[in-house]
């Protein structure tokens, strides 16, 4: 039995993992993308925590929770089209230095914050998402950079507590223990060793998978968190709130896009749930699901997803 399980089905996984099902074409157009790079950068990328939401607001105090996301959801799309630069590169390389957590004075490697040096100067700052350490791992992978490895070792180090506050210390605050997410960050990691333990997550990353398409209508508050106090939930006053779901898709693609040609694994399971996304979402899925998260037209994340759908229709 033990060889079976730490043996015969890592093997498996590995097998599974080394083949290339990906498609690797770019994606061609006209699109003067030199432009919408330049606007970007000087009217939308904050250089303290990423991309904001809305044009001009991008100077001094961060003004979303999710800036490194959505500046790595771009930079993923932009790398649809075989677009991305060395700027780029250093870039996101600079930004993610940055948003490394403070301890008595000095940089914490694997564990930061929402903005820059927030650990440094407040005694208590936002805590980081698993949203945001995902999409630091996947820009990572897309740049063959060390943040994926050190994000794991951290982790592993300290018992999956990614509190920016409480660093290197036990804690439940933000306990990140989802295999969903470990199988991601430790299939991203340069280590051998972490790829080895990301297969015994991953069949909860299938499962998973499979269900965020299915599950696309999505209530807030969940049931079981109807029955706990907490201040963030006040805001429903006892009433359930449904709509469609586009933010899990979206980090669904920061997975998929940044790793599917490394991991034959992720690259199968992308191939399944682009088809239930069509079945639930219809013909024009991501289109739908960027349109619903960004509602600002003119988002670059929006521009970047119409220019795909058009070379879609197009071929069509």
């Amino acid at each position: 039995m033990v060889p079976l399980t730490f043996i015969a089905y890592p093997l498996l996984c590995f097998t599974i993992d080394i083949i290339d099902w990906s498609n690797t074409n770019k994606k061609e157009s006209n699109f003067n993308f030199s432009h919408h790079k330049k606007t970007v950068y000087k009217n939308w990328f904050n250089p303290t925590h990423g991309l904001e939401l809305s044009s001009g607001k991008n100077m001094g105090h961060r003004f979303n929770e999710n800036g490194v996301l959505f500046y790595v959801q771009w930079l993923l799309l932009l790398d649809e089209f075989d677009q991305i630069e060395t700027k780029d590169r250093k870039t996101f390389n600079k930004l993610v230095k940055d948003l490394e957590s403070f301890k008595d004075g000095k940089k914490i490697k694997g564990i930061y914050d929402r903005g820059e040096k927030e650990s440094f100067y407040q005694d208590n700052p936002d805590l980081i998402s698993h949203d945001n350490i995902t999409a630091i791992v996947a820009g990572s992978s897309l740049f063959n950079m060390d943040f994926g490895s050190e994000v794991a070792s951290y982790g592993l180090k300290n018992f999956m507590n990614f509190d920016n506050s409480n660093i290197h210390n036990f804690g439940l605050a933000n306990l990140q223990v989802h295999p969903r997410d470990w199988f991601f960050w430790l299939r991203s990691s340069k280590n051998i060793f972490h790829n080895y333990l990301s297969y015994f997550a991953y069949p909860v990353f299938l499962i998973s998978a499979i269900e965020d398409p299915l599950n696309h209508i999505k209530c807030r508050p969940v049931w079981w968190k109807k029955y706990i106090k907490m201040k963030k939930f006040k805001k429903y006053k006892g009433k359930g709130v449904c709509f469609l779901d586009s933010s899990g898709p979206l980090l669904w693609y920061v997975r998929y896009q940044s790793l599917h040609k490394k991991s034959g694994l992720v690259s199968f399971t992308n191939k399944l749930s682009k088809c239930l996304y069509h079945i639930h979402y219809g013909k024009d899925w991501k289109s739908k699901i960027f349109k619903t998260y960004y509602k600002d037209p003119n988002h670059p994340n929006r521009v970047l997803v119409a220019i795909k759908k058009k070379l879609s229709s197009k071929k069509n």
